[in-house]
């Protein structure tokens, strides 16, 4: 997996922009989302500058941070990351597919 850093310091308009859920990090110029649904955990990820948004995971538990990493290879290939974050290879992306599947 390419390095990658996590930034926890959300600022409060990002907080005010996505009323409904509550954000975890900042990574690849998105925010993870999460929200409780009652019974599960919703996880989205939101590209900061557009707002463009997109389903990453739901879960009974809440995330641990040990699965940050492997969410955070899921925004870089979602599609809302910023641009040049994409995976560049057919190989890197069915490794990267098959190490996602395990999550």
């Amino acid at each position: 997996m390419p390095n990658f850093n996590i930034d926890y310091k959300i600022s409060p308009d990002i907080s005010e922009r996505f009323v409904g859920f509550f954000p975890v990090f900042i990574v690849y110029g998105c925010v993870l989302l999460e929200k409780h649904t009652g019974k599960s955990y919703v996880y989205k990820a939101a590209n900061i500058k557009n707002g463009d948004m997109t389903h990453i995971c739901h879960r009974k538990n809440r995330l641990d941070k040990a699965d940050y990493e492997a969410v955070a290879e899921k925004i870089r290939v979602c599609g809302v990351a910023e641009s040049g974050m994409e995976v560049e290879s057919k190989t890197e992306r069915k490794k990267t597919h098959e190490k996602l599947l395990a999550l």
